[in-house]
């Protein structure tokens, strides 16, 4: 489906080796093979750490009541319904799924994009439960009225049973001091895909990089005013939602990179992410390496780290992927537009072509089932569905 991000991807590459290596595969590639080569030599894509909320989170912390992830879904407040015809043609493989509610469903205001769950976070349970979490942007954060529509939510979806599935949306905010007092503000964000690894979630930012947000630090705020964020003398309020959770660090890219989705691949504990190209091959899968608490492996002096890429591949053949997901040295693209598929194969390898949905976005794994979900996005077909791999 439409998506708010540019056309073509910059084919800037952040080094001459890289450069050249992209152009010959590309100028080696047929438009009708798929497949996923490697860039030969060492990735130099970047991704700077960037903090400085402790203060804050701090603050806001110590005014605020948090509750646990399992808190959330104990209070969730909608009730999914089947998948119905949401999804057209059906997925190969298809084994289960829900459709969300009628309002969220037929909503032009909010649009599905990422999805990850409680397999990445801990390869089974959080706090007892298992679930699916979702990533929704609104397409306008501020009309010409001033009427706010905060611009990231996530969906946390009780994922025990889907045909019974309840969920709750919580607002991803920005921490900030406004009046000397801190507060917080909507996020401006396309959040194309998400990551929950360990306590961290990590958020795809189109042109800049990884947001991250901390699911230990969900708090309750007040409701009642829709038109309202942030924090005054007397209350916190998050636009009417209940829950909060503020982003506590971000990673600046370099090198003209798009990070239009990212997934966690548990098997070489990375983070994967993917570019969006319309109507157009070359889209680069990146592979970033974690350390064993979740966090992204940095090298360099104090105060100069960096994140470093450990492999690229370029996508031949295969255009408008939504969603990138590897599972060791295996990958899966989930792909939009008029030659909508799920590319499967080997890393470095030829893609085979699966039938997948119209309009399906991100994708995660969940090792608990060995089962790959994804969703859709097109208004009154909103799903999420899982299928064997």
């Amino acid at each position: 489906m439409s998506r708010s991000r540019p056309a073509t991807v910059p084919h800037r590459a952040p080094s001459l080796l890289a450069a050249a290596s992209v152009a010959a595969l590309l100028a080696a590639g047929s438009a009708s093979a798929a497949s996923l080569p490697a860039v030969a030599g060492p990735p130099s894509f970047t991704l700077t750490p960037k903090g400085g909320r402790t203060a804050i989170l701090r603050d806001l912390g110590a005014r605020l009541p948090e509750v646990s992830v399992g808190g959330v879904l104990a209070d969730a407040n909608r009730k999914a319904g089947p998948v119905g015809g949401a999804l057209s043609p059906t997925p190969a493989g298809f084994q289960n799924g829900f459709s969300f509610n009628r309002g969220d469903n037929a909503t032009d205001k909010w649009f599905p994009q990422g999805i990850s769950g409680t397999g990445d976070a801990t390869g089974g349970l959080v706090d007892g439960r298992r679930a699916l979490l979702v990533s929704w942007y609104a397409r306008n954060p501020v009309t010409k009225s001033g009427t706010v529509a905060p611009g990231v939510r996530v969906t946390f979806v009780t994922s025990e049973e889907l045909a019974a599935a309840r969920y709750r949306h919580v607002l991803l905010v920005r921490p900030r001091r406004a009046g000397g007092r801190a507060s917080f503000t909507w996020t401006p964000s396309h959040a194309g895909g998400i990551a929950w690894v360990g306590t961290r979630l990590y958020v795809a930012e189109t042109n800049s990089g990884l947001s991250v947000y901390d699911t230990r630090r969900i708090w309750r705020v007040r409701t009642g005013d829709k038109s309202r964020i942030g924090c005054d003398a007397a209350s916190c309020q998050g636009a009417d939602y209940r829950y909060v959770m503020p982003q506590v660090a971000s990673y600046r890219s370099s090198g003209g990179l798009v990070f239009s989705s990212v997934a966690y691949d548990r098997a070489s504990n990375s983070l994967v992410t993917g570019e969006y190209r319309k109507g157009q091959d070359g889209a680069r899968i990146v592979r970033w390496p974690l350390n064993r608490g979740g966090a992204l492996q940095t090298i360099g002096p104090k105060g100069r780290r960096v994140a470093r890429a450990s492999q690229v591949w370029v996508a031949q053949g295969v255009t408008n992927i939504q969603g990138v997901l590897t599972l060791g040295s295996t990958a899966y693209l989930s792909t939009s537009g008029g030659g909508h598929g799920l590319y499967v194969g080997p890393l470095g390898g030829s893609l085979s072509k699966r039938t997948w949905p119209t309009g399906a976005e991100d994708l995660t794994y969940a090792p608990a089932s060995g089962r790959i979900y994804s969703l859709t996005e097109p208004e009154g077909r909103r799903a999420v569905f899982g299928v064997s791999r």
